[in-house]
C-alpha cells in the first residue's frame, strides 16, 4: 500500500513538475522524485525582476529577466547563462555542471540535438537533464499552458566518446 500510495505522489509531482517554495519560488522535481532544480524569484511591488535558476547541488544554472506591457504583463522572458552571457538554446539545460558547465558543453548539445531530430523531428527539445557527464535525460514536445502539453522523453547514454538512445523499443509519452 505504501509504494502504491508513493506511487501516486511522484506521479503527481511529475505531472505537476512544480511546487511553491518556502521563500517566492518553485521546486522543479526530476521523474524520479529527486530535485532537479530550485527557482527563486526576485520580486519589487509584485512584479518579477529575475528569476534565477539553481540545480540540485545549488550551482546557478540560468537567470531569467522579464519584459512587462503597458498593462504590466510579462511579454517576454530573457534567459542568461551563469556567466551573464545571452543563453544560446530555446530551450532548458538543467545539471550542465555534471559535464563540465554550459560553456563547455556546445559540441555535446548539438550531438544530442542531432539524435534527437533523427528520432523524432515532430517535437523539439524542451529541456535537457544531465544526470551525469555521461548521462541525460531529454524531454520534447509541445507546451500550450501550465497543465496543456505532451510530449516524449528519450534516455542518452554516452559510449565510446557517442551519445546513444538507451529507450530504443520504448519512447516515454508526457502529457500536461
Amino acid at each position: 500500500m505504501k509504494s502504491v500510495l508513493l506511487s501516486i505522489f511522484l506521479a503527481t509531482l511529475f505531472a505537476m513538475n512544480l511546487a511553491r517554495a518556502e521563500n517566492g519560488g518553485a521546486i522543479i522535481y526530476s521523474d524520479d522524485g529527486t530535485v532537479k532544480a530550485r527557482t527563486y524569484f526576485e520580486m519589487k511591488d509584485g512584479r518579477i525582476l529575475k528569476k534565477s535558476t539553481f540545480d540540485d547541488a545549488k550551482n546557478l544554472e540560468y537567470t531569467e529577466i522579464p519584459t512587462y506591457s503597458a498593462e504590466g504583463r510579462i511579454t517576454q522572458m530573457e534567459r542568461f547563462a551563469p556567466d551573464g552571457s545571452k543563453w544560446p538554446y530555446s530551450f532548458r539545460i538543467y545539471g550542465a555542471h555534471k559535464a563540465g558547465g554550459i560553456n563547455d558543453l556546445k559540441t555535446q548539445i548539438e550531438e544530442i540535438q542531432n539524435i534527437v531530430s533523427g528520432i523524432n523531428s515532430r517535437y523539439s527539445i524542451l529541456e535537457i537533464e544531465f544526470k551525469t557527464a555521461d548521462s541525460v535525460i531529454i524531454m520534447s514536445g509541445v507546451m500550450r499552458g501550465m497543465l496543456n502539453g505532451g510530449g516524449e522523453i528519450y534516455t542518452l547514454k554516452k559510449e565510446n566518446g557517442r551519445w546513444i538512445q538507451t529507450n530504443k523499443n520504448a519512447t516515454t509519452i508526457w502529457n500536461a
